[in-house]
């Protein structure tokens, strides 16, 4: 087979397994609905997240895409918890949902409009509009209530999906670091290591495949060592921790991937699955 015809086949395959992904996590998504709903009905908010990790899990496993946690011993289930995330990818939020502890995530507005799938967002979870002082002052008292009563927070501190380099962090936004500050409820770094190789926010609609999906869960950090005056050093202190490991994987799946495999081009700094 010519090199032009494995590359038009290898597109047409990752185009077909992103269909594949969209069909498995809406029809998921609609089995499970009436049971959200009752559960909204109910006032359980708490078991909505724990039937969110469960649909979840289904979703990965029918992708046939292992979850790796690394570090599950550094977190007390018992615990309140803000977690910390790199967004480089739409997996981002189905993958934290992967957490040992049950999370509610802080998503943007728009997800809250998607038919049906909008309705549970807006019940188990908190939207922000970042364009709205308004809305993102009602966020962070949501947030901050949330965590209060126990729930533990998914928190993207760069705002949104970073498009322009997938291997570096882009600015951190104060939300998540003023909460840790307002609550003393430990900030946790976590590492996506590979959600931009699988499914990049590149408009290029490709999900590529890998068989592994790594999350590195890092120390806790008590926000107590800080204050308002030294939240750049909190933002900088976690976005060096998630950085580091983010270039740590980059090496050393350089050194394990071989240049002539099939899908990767080697950079000086790490690789780059091709198209």
């Amino acid at each position: 087979m010519s090199t032009e015809k494995e590359t038009q086949l290898k597109l047409f395959v990752n185009k077909a397994y992103l269909i594949y992904t969209g069909i498995i996590f809406f029809l998921l998504f609609f089995i499970l609905f009436p049971f959200f709903f009752l559960l909204v009905i109910l006032g359980q908010k708490k078991y909505g997240l724990v039937l969110t990790r469960h649909w979840t899990t289904v979703f990965f496993f029918l992708l046939g895409m292992k979850i790796d946690i690394k570090n599950n011993h550094l977190l007390d289930k018992k615990s309140t918890y803000i977690f910390c995330p790199n967004h480089f990818s739409f997996l981002d939020i189905p993958l934290m949902a992967q957490m040992p502890i049950a999370v509610q995530f802080v998503g943007k507005e728009s997800l809250s409009k998607i038919p049906a799938f909008g309705y549970y967002f807006r019940k188990f979870h908190i939207t922000v509009d970042r364009d709205s002082l308004r809305s993102k002052y009602k966020a962070f008292k949501e947030s901050v209530d949330s965590l209060k009563k126990g729930f533990s927070l998914t928190v993207f501190p760069e705002g949104g999906i970073n498009v322009a380099n997938t291997k570096n962090l882009s600015e951190f936004k104060e939300g998540p670091f003023k909460m840790a500050l307002e609550t003393g409820f430990q900030l946790v770094p976590i590492t996506i290591a590979d959600n931009w190789r699988i499914l990049p926010d590149d408009e290029k609609y490709l999900m590529r495949w890998k068989w592994k999906n790594r999350i590195i869960i890092h120390e806790p950090i008590d926000p107590s060592k800080y204050s308002i005056e030294t939240l750049n050093e909190f933002q900088s202190e976690v976005k060096n921790i998630i950085q580091a490991e983010l270039d740590k994987t980059n090496r050393l799946d350089c050194k394990i991937k071989k240049p002539t495999e099939v899908g990767y081009n080697v950079e000086s700094e790490g690789f780059e699955p091709s198209n």
